[in-house]
C-alpha cells in the first residue's frame, strides 16, 4: 500500500523527479528535439522508460488516488510534469499534437485543480511572479544573454549619470556634449542591447558558432562606426535623412529579433507563437515596471508629507530609470522562449484575440470599406480625381487587413475556423485591391499639386507594397505570413539607408525647382541673414513668393545644408510679409554672446523655432549662456525656464 502524499509532498517529489530526469542523456536528446527532426521509435521508448523510472513515486500516487486516470492519462501527466511543449509530448506518445490537447482538456475533469498545477505550468500571472522572485532569474539571463546584460548595465549607468548631472551653468562634464551627441550615445547603447539579444537568438540556431562570432563582430563594428559618426556630427541628428535612416535600422533590427531565429523553419506557426508570446511578455514586463515605478515614486514622495524629509529630484529620476528601464528589460529577457518552447509548432488560439478580431476589427474594417467604396462611386459619377488625403484612410484599412490576417493565422491552421473566418482571410485582400488604385491616384495628385517629399514617396512605396501583399495573400491563400513584415522592413531599409534614398531624391528635386524659381532674383551678397532674407522675399512677385517660401521651408526643415549657400537662417518664419500687417512683423535677434539679453523696443514675445515661450511684460530677466538661455522670474513658485541654445530666436511685436 502506497502511503498518500500531501499536495506539498507531491510538488516536492515531482520537482525532484524532474530535476533528476533533466540530468540524463535522454533528457538532452529531448531538449534538442525539433518538429522537423522527430525522435526515433527507440528514442521515444527510452524517454518513456526513463520517465516511468524517475517518476515512480508520483506514478504510484496517481494510480492509487485517482483511479479514473487511464494508463495514457498517467503517461501524459508525467510527460507534462517535464514542462516540455506539446510537440515533444506528442512525439513521445506517438500521437498528434491535437490529440494531446484533447487529452489534457479531458484530464482536467479527472484531477483536482490544485493537483493540476503540479503537472502543468502556471498561467502568465503566476509565471511573472515566479520570474520576479525566482532567485536564479538573473543567473539564467546572464547565462543566455551575457552581452545584452552588459549593454543594459552601460545604458543604465549612462542614464543615471545624466540624471545626476548638474545644471549647464555649473560646467558639469556631462553637459560638454550637445543634445545631439547625448541622443547619439543613447541610440548606440540601445541598439547594441537589441542587437546583442537578436544575435543570440539567431546564434542558437546556427550550426557553426564561428559564423555567429564573425557576424556579431562585424555587426557591432558597424554600429560602433555609426555611433561615432553621429557623435562627431551632432548636427546630423536634426536632419530628416539621418533620422529616417536610423529609424529604418531600428525597424529592421526589431523585425530580425522576431524572424531571424526561424530561418530554418518550414512552417510559420513557430514564428507566430514566438512573436505572440514575446510581445505579450514585453507588454507585461513594462506594465509591471510602470506599476512598480508609480508605487515607489508615491512611497518616496510620502516621506516629504509624513516625515518632512525632502528627497532630491535626482533620486526620483534614478529610481525611474531602474524600475522603468532596467527591471522590465531583465524581466523580458528572462521570459524569452528557449529550446522547444521557442520552436513550439502547436496552433495556439487566443480566445481573446479571436473575439477582438471578430467583433471589433472586422466590423470596423467593414465600415471603412463601405465609406471608401461610396466615395469611389461618388468620384466616378462626378468624374473627378480623388482627394490626396484618401491615401491615409486606405493605409489604415490595409494595416487593419494585415492585423486580421496575422491574428487569424493560428485559427486557420488549427482547423477550428468557421466559414466566416475562411471568407474574411480569403476575400478581404481582394476587396481592398480596387481601393488601392484609388490611393495610387490620390498620391499622384498630391505629388503633382504639392511636389515631392520623403513622406509622399514612402506613402507611394507603401501603396505598391500593399498591391504585392493583397495579391500574395490571395494567391498563396495566407499559408505563409512571415514574408509580410520582413518584406516591409526590407523595403523601408533599402529606401532609407542607401546613398540614394527618398530624402536625398526629394532634396535634389526641390533644390532644383528652387533654383529655377529664384534665377536672376538673388541679391549680390550671399548667404543672406534673416533681415536680408525678409527683404528679398518681400521683393518677389506674388506668384513666385509663396512657391519660394514653400521650397525654402521644406529644404530648411529637411536639411539646412541644401541651402547653406543661400541663407544662414535655420527656419522660415512669417516675418516682413505684407499680409501680417505693420504691427505684427517679426525680426531675428542674435543672442550668441553671454550676458543680459536686450529686448528691442516694441517687442514683447520671444520665439524659438515655432513656439512662443514667454511674455516679458518687464517682469522676466533673461540670462544667456553658451548652453542656452535662462528666464529668471521673481515669483518663487515659478522656477527658472531653460531652453537649449539655437543660433537665433525671434521676437514678436505686440
Amino acid at each position: 500500500m502506497i502511503p498518500t502524499m500531501t499536495l506539498q509532498q507531491l510538488k516536492e517529489t515531482t520537482q525532484k523527479s524532474r530535476e533528476a530526469f533533466r540530468q540524463t542523456d535522454i533528457a538532452q536528446c529531448l531538449q534538442q528535439y525539433r518538429k522537423n527532426t522527430p525522435l526515433t521509435a527507440e528514442q521515444r521508448r527510452q524517454v518513456m522508460s526513463d520517465v516511468h523510472s524517475r517518476f515512480s513515486d508520483v506514478e504510484a500516487h496517481l494510480r492509487e488516488n485517482y483511479p479514473a486516470l487511464t494508463d495514457e492519462d498517467v503517461e501524459l501527466c508525467l510527460l507534462s510534469a517535464l514542462h516540455y511543449p506539446n510537440s515533444a509530448v506528442a512525439d513521445c506518445l506517438a500521437v498528434s499534437e491535437e490529440a494531446v490537447r484533447v487529452r489534457k482538456h479531458r484530464m482536467k475533469a479527472k484531477l483536482p485543480r490544485e493537483v493540476q498545477g503540479v503537472f502543468w505550468e502556471e498561467r502568465a500571472g503566476a509565471r511573472l511572479l515566479k520570474t520576479l522572485f525566482m532567485k536564479d532569474t538573473m543567473q539564467n539571463v546572464w547565462r543566455r544573454f551575457p552581452l545584452a546584460v552588459v549593454w543594459l548595465v552601460l545604458l543604465t549607468a549612462y542614464a543615471i549619470w545624466l540624471c545626476w548631472a548638474k545644471a549647464p551653468s555649473d560646467d558639469n562634464p556631462a553637459f560638454l556634449m550637445s543634445s545631439g551627441q547625448r541622443a547619439a550615445l543613447v541610440y548606440g547603447l540601445g541598439m547594441a542591447l537589441v542587437l546583442a539579444t537578436t544575435l543570440k537568438l539567431w546564434g542558437e540556431e546556427v550550426r557553426h558558432p564561428s559564423w555567429c562570432r564573425w557576424v556579431a563582430l562585424a555587426a557591432f563594428l558597424l554600429l560602433a562606426a555609426d555611433t561615432v559618426w553621429l557623435l562627431t556630427h551632432p548636427d546630423a541628428i536634426e536632419r530628416t535623412e539621418t533620422i529616417v535612416a536610423r529609424l529604418s535600422l531600428i525597424v529592421a533590427l526589431a523585425t530580425a529579433f522576431f524572424y531571424a531565429p526561424f530561418f530554418r523553419e518550414k512552417d510559420d506557426l513557430p514564428v507566430w507563437n514566438f512573436t505572440w508570446r514575446t510581445f505579450l511578455w514585453f507588454c507585461i514586463s513594462f506594465l509591471t515596471g510602470g506599476i512598480l515605478t508609480a508605487g515607489l515614486l508615491m512611497l518616496l514622495s510620502s516621506f516629504r508629507y509624513l516625515f518632512g524629509l525632502h528627497v532630491s529630484e535626482h533620486w526620483y529620476l534614478t529610481l525611474t530609470v531602474v524600475t522603468l528601464l532596467t527591471t522590465p528589460v531583465l524581466l523580458f529577457l528572462a521570459r524569452i522562449p528557449e529550446g522547444d518552447e521557442k520552436h513550439d509548432g502547436v496552433a495556439v488560439v487566443s480566445k481573446y484575440l479571436i473575439f477582438v478580431i471578430r467583433y471589433l476589427f472586422v466590423p470596423l474594417l467593414a465600415l471603412y470599406l463601405i465609406v471608401l467604396y461610396v466615395y469611389g462611386i461618388r468620384i466616378l459619377v462626378r468624374w473627378e480625381l480623388p482627394d490626396g488625403g484618401v491615401g491615409w484612410l486606405v493605409s489604415v484599412l490595409m494595416v487593419g487587413c494585415v492585423v486580421v490576417e496575422l491574428g487569424l493565422y493560428p485559427l486557420m491552421r488549427s482547423g477550428e475556423a468557421k466559414p466566416f473566418e475562411h471568407w474574411i482571410v480569403r476575400w478581404l485582400p481582394v476587396l481592398i485591391l480596387p481601393l488601392l488604385l484609388l490611393m495610387t491616384v490620390g498620391i499622384a495628385r498630391r505629388l503633382s499639386d504639392y511636389g515631392i517629399t520623403p513622406l509622399r514617396l514612402y506613402l507611394l512605396t507603401f501603396n505598391l507594397w500593399c498591391y504585392a501583399v493583397c495579391i500574395g495573400l490571395f494567391v498563396g491563400r495566407a499559408r505563409r505570413i512571415r514574408w509580410i513584415m520582413t518584406s516591409l522592413a526590407a523595403v523601408f531599409l533599402l529606401t532609407s539607408v542607401l546613398p540614394v534614398n527618398f530624402t536625398s531624391v526629394s532634396l535634389r528635386t526641390r533644390r532644383h525647382k528652387l533654383g529655377r524659381l529664384i534665377e536672376n532674383t538673388l541679391p549680390a551678397t550671399l548667404p543672406m541673414d534673416g533681415e536680408a532674407m525678409g527683404a528679398w522675399i518681400t521683393s518677389l512677385d506674388d506668384s513666385c513668393r509663396k512657391q519660394v517660401w514653400d521650397e525654402l521651408d521644406f529644404l530648411l526643415d529637411t536639411d539646412r545644408r541644401s541651402v547653406a549657400d543661400l541663407t544662414t537662417v535655420k527656419h522660415m518664419y512669417p516675418f516682413d510679409l505684407p499680409s501680417y500687417g505693420e504691427n505684427s512683423g517679426m525680426s531675428t535677434i542674435d543672442y550668441s554672446a553671454q550676458g543680459p539679453f536686450a529686448l528691442p523696443e516694441g517687442y514683447g514675445q520671444f520665439h524659438d523655432e515655432r513656439f512662443t515661450y514667454f511674455d516679458t511684460e518687464e517682469k522676466d530677466a533673461v540670462k544667456v549662456t553658451p548652453d542656452g538661455f535662462w528666464i529668471e522670474r521673481p515669483n518663487a513658485e515659478n522656477p527658472p525656464f531653460h531652453r537649449e541654445k539655437t543660433d537665433s530666436i525671434l521676437c514678436d511685436r505686440r
